[in-house]
């Protein structure tokens, strides 16, 4: 959380919401989903 509070501070993100919104994006797209494939990776789809 205190590098979160810093990200804020230092103007990085509005807000530790948006910072953690962009932070799951991120992570979603390395896992390889996306609005493209709607979930589905390496053949598999999530449920």
């Amino acid at each position: 959380m205190d590098g979160l509070e810093l990200l804020v501070r230092e103007g990085f993100y509005a807000n530790a919401r948006e910072a953690i919104r962009f932070a799951i994006r991120d992570l979603l797209v390395k896992e390889g989903y996306s609005e493209f494939n709607h979930g589905v990776k390496r053949g598999r789809a999530y449920v």
